[in-house]
């Protein structure tokens, strides 16, 4: 079990941390951030996808092609930990050491003033934002919100794989 879930939830890390990597390095960051969040929230369902492979390769090779919803759902729930620990520490790292923090907030910054909105509108949102930023201007802050959000997703997958591939022997009549 423990190779099983450590080797699908570093695959699960990997593709996340490859993608913000090649994205952030190879890509213009300003022409990538209006898609950031369908390519962020996508990426971490494909990833999480290591989910479901890891329980199905579990249940056939180890326990004979049957599972219970309970051993599937700890399955997925290990899996989605160690993906989610690695991301958060690799977004950690990344954020201490790339220039994003200052590409985000500028970015944002300026997609607020250009909006068209009042000046009141704007400085309450430019203020809000700064709030917000202020709350998880941390390497720590910023790897413990990825990890958060990158395991509910693992949960939810978790969940529904766990449901999917349950699979109870027959029971024998006698």
């Amino acid at each position: 079990m423990h190779t099983t879930a450590i080797r699908y939830g570093l695959i699960a890390a990997a593709i996340m941390s490859l993608v913000v990597f090649f994205m952030y390095f190879l890509f213009n960051p300003y022409t990538l951030m209006d898609m950031g969040e369908i390519l962020g929230y996508g990426t971490m369902v494909i990833a999480m996808s290591m989910i479901f492979i890891g329980i199905k390769k579990y249940r056939d090779t180890q326990l004979n092609g049957y599972i219970t919803f309970g051993q599937a759902f700890g399955m997925g729930l290990y899996v989605a930990f160690i993906g989610s620990f690695l991301y958060g520490i690799f977004e950690g790292i990344f954020y201490a050491t790339s220039e994003f923090r200052d590409v985000y907030l500028e970015f944002y910054t300026d997609k607020i003033r250009n909006s068209g909105q009042s000046p009141e509108l704007i400085q309450q949102q430019l203020n809000e934002m700064q709030q917000q930023f202020a709350m998880w201007d941390s390497p720590f802050m910023m790897g413990l919100l990825m990890f958060l959000t990158v395991f509910i997703i693992g949960v939810i997958i978790s969940l529904v794989s766990a449901a999917i591939l349950r699979k109870n022997p027959e029971a024998i009549i006698t």
